[in-house]
């Protein structure tokens, strides 16, 4: 049975729930309610949607967020811990970094893993249909409906600012209001992946803005470029505060490294030393 398939109760179609397993209105499940219990898969989409949110070194029990999911689902904020951990042995981008998760992951472990690696944005969107039917708050008033296209983005800007630890990748800026989770293939060119993570980069706002107008690059070594129209009789301050970053390699992210495709797109389609004239897919 599909993981985004959805029944009129927000429930996965073909699972079968108690009225405790999909929750009541202003009910919270006790811990004890669900010691020792097999997580459903409502639970595990919550879980591997907080995985990709939050940093993988952030994933214990001391982490408010792991503690606000485990008290939505009755469960002890070791047990989430557990369960991150469990996706992180699945998560080959970790191993070829040499990090291994937690072993003994469940069949539904793997099942969640296989159906939503490839497709974040769905992940997104089922995550916030399972805070609904659990009458979890979603943060929504009657007034501003969450719509899919903002529940992507959301869940793309965490991802990707988790990946790199909320720090731009090429100037190391770590306050979040400054930072800005950057498509390299932009939004309108390739809906699929939209809510990709490799298909991002954090970046500082000055950075995004010459990032997105093709002012600046990543190149296949993954060093910062910049356009020639950059470089000539360009003034002090950005000599000092943008030109000196010419060459550096950016910090690569814990996961959710960028996809040297989408930077080569990046490169052969939107940065203006190939065409100088014109950028189309430079944002308004």
């Amino acid at each position: 049975m599909g993981w985004t398939n959805v029944d009129r109760r927000g429930s996965i179609s073909g699972e079968k729930h108690t009225q405790e397993e999909v929750g009541q209105p202003s009910k919270v499940l006790s811990m004890e309610s669900k010691y020792g219990q097999p997580w459903n898969r409502e639970e595990l989409i919550l879980a591997l949607a907080l995985y990709c949110q939050i940093p993988f070194s952030a994933t214990s029990a001391k982490n408010p967020r792991v503690q606000l999911l485990a008290e939505r689902l009755g469960r002890t904020p070791a047990s989430v811990a557990r369960k991150l951990g469990s996706f992180g042995s699945l998560d080959e981008r970790l191993a070829q970094k040499g990090i291994s998760g937690l072993p003994h992951t469940s069949r539904l472990d793997k099942e969640a893993w296989e159906a939503f690696k490839h497709d974040l944005g769905s992940l997104a969107v089922m995550a916030h249909v399972v805070e609904k039917s659990l009458h979890i708050p979603t943060g929504e008033t009657e007034g501003r409906r969450m719509t899919k296209t903002r529940l992507v983005q959301a869940f793309f800007r965490q991802a990707v600012l988790s990946g790199y630890n909320y720090a731009c990748c090429v100037t190391g800026i770590d306050e979040p209001g400054c930072l800005i989770a950057c498509h390299i293939v932009p939004w309108s060119a390739d809906p699929r992946n939209r809510a990709n993570p490799s298909n991002g980069l954090c970046l500082s706002a000055t950075f995004e803005r010459l990032f997105d107008c093709g002012l600046m690059t990543v190149t296949a070594t993954l060093r910062v470029r910049f356009a020639s129209q950059m470089k000539a009789g360009s003034s002090a301050p950005v000599e000092e505060h943008i030109l000196r970053c010419e060459g550096k390699q950016i910090q690569m992210p814990t996961r959710f490294c960028p996809d040297a495709s989408f930077l080569s797109w990046h490169r052969e389609n939107v940065f203006r030393d190939r065409f100088p004239h014109q950028v189309q897919f430079c944002s308004p």
